[in-house]
C-alpha cells in the first residue's frame, strides 16, 4: 500500500515528465514554423525581384512600337506577381502568429 507522501511524488514526476514532453512538443512546432516562415521570406523577396523585372521588361517593350503585346503581358505577370506577393504576405504573418503562440 502506497503512501500518501510516495503518491504525492509520484504524481510529481508524472507532471514533471508530462512538461517535459509538452516542452520538446513545441520546440519541435516552432523550429517547423520557422522553416515555413524562412520559406515565405524567400518566395516573398523573389516575387518582388519579379514584379521588378516585369515592371522594367514592360517599359522597355513599350518604347518599341512592335513591343506593346510583350509589354502588356509583362504587366500581366507584375499583376499576377503582386496579387502572389499579397497572398504570400498574409500567409507568412498567419505562420509567425501562430510560431509566436507556441512560444
Amino acid at each position: 500500500m502506497m503512501t500518501a507522501q510516495s503518491y504525492r511524488m509520484n504524481m510529481i514526476e508524472t507532471i514533471q515528465e508530462e512538461l517535459e514532453l509538452e516542452r520538446e512538443k513545441r520546440m519541435v512546432l516552432i523550429q517547423k514554423y520557422n522553416k515555413g516562415c524562412t520559406a515565405i521570406d524567400a518566395v516573398q523577396y523573389g516575387l518582388v525581384v519579379s514584379m521588378i523585372g516585369f515592371g522594367a521588361t514592360s517599359l522597355g517593350a513599350m518604347l518599341t512600337a512592335v513591343g506593346i503585346p510583350i509589354a502588356l503581358a509583362m504587366d500581366v505577370g507584375a499583376v499576377a506577381a503582386g496579387i502572389l506577393s499579397i497572398a504570400n504576405s498574409r500567409l507568412g504573418k498567419y505562420l509567425k502568429a501562430k510560431m509566436n503562440k507556441h512560444e
